[in-house]
């Protein structure tokens, strides 16, 4: 089974597509989120700490009482205590938002933040739930996350061929982006939010136009994804990512060619709850 974790060391070299996705939406962070006084904040996927650097801790009011950032993979955590070390309104630990949670976890934040993570969860819905049950009454979430991207397209088409596909033997489990194939997924998010008890739902799609800037972008990223690599021989690496650097041109919107159009490559969800 391959590794279901980022290569945090190689993930941080090709954060390019990640900012990109981020600031599509990040404005809409000080628009729509009401800070509480001495507020609580947690952030759901917090990967190597640098997004929270850069896309969060601006938009925090000066008053706030503590940030707890969290990721589900322990190495990224790890990143993430260095870079905040001298700062003791923040605080690190690993969590993974599709289990269960403990009865006293509940109603503990102002705020539950989430920038480019809940696509990797498979059960949205339990998800979700946490996410509400996190929040005190009142409180409020905003999340961005992948809908569609033809870096996507290009991964499960590499995946289903038959020489691949024992690598990788159950797709889903690995990228599930539960968004990617349905028809309205802006209906399907505030459906889902409501019925878990959301209230003043806010849930909104935007294009994307991101393009690797060469081929060798493009293959850091995929080798930084969750990806089968480590269960192959060296000429089997090398004959991947061949083979997904030759999908991903013939897609023509997701490595950069000189004198293409700048194509749709994807798209973006922004969405908005409160309790």
């Amino acid at each position: 089974m391959p590794s279901t974790n980022f290569n945090s060391g190689v993930y941080q070299k090709y954060i390019g597509i990640r900012d990109y996705y981020t600031e599509l939406f990040i404005e809409k962070l000080s628009e729509l989120v009401k800070w509480r006084p001495n507020g609580s904040i947690l952030e759901v996927g917090c990967g190597t700490g640098d997004a929270t650097l850069k896309y969060i801790c601006p938009e925090l009011p000066e008053d706030f009482s503590k940030l707890v950032c969290t990721d589900i993979s322990e190495e990224m955590v790890k990143d993430t205590q260095k870079l905040f070390a001298e700062d003791p309104k923040v605080s690190c630990r690993v969590l993974d938002i599709g289990r269960d949670i403990e009865a006293s976890e509940k109603d503990q934040f102002d705020q539950v933040l989430s920038l480019n993570c809940l696509m990797w969860v498979p059960n949205q819905k339990k998800a979700f739930q946490n996410l509400y049950d996190f929040l005190k009454p009142g409180g409020s979430c905003f999340l961005i996350f992948v809908c569609t991207a033809s870096l996507w397209d290009v991964i499960f088409e590499l995946i289903s061929r038959p020489k691949w596909r024992k690598f990788v033997p159950h797709p889903k489990k690995i990228y599930p982006f539960p968004y990617r194939q349905d028809p309205n997924p802006v209906k399907t998010v505030t459906e889902l939010m409501e019925s878990i008890g959301f209230v003043n739902v806010k849930v909104e799609m935007r294009e994307s136009k991101f393009l690797f800037r060469s081929k060798e972008e493009f293959m850091g990223f995929v080798k930084a994804l969750p990806n089968p690599l480590d269960q192959m021989t060296l000429e089997e690496q090398d004959e991947y990512l061949k083979e997904a650097v030759d999908l991903a041109f013939s897609y023509e919107n997701v490595i950069d060619q000189s004198g293409c159009d700048e194509k749709v490559s994807g798209t973006q969800l922004m969405a908005y709850g409160e309790k």
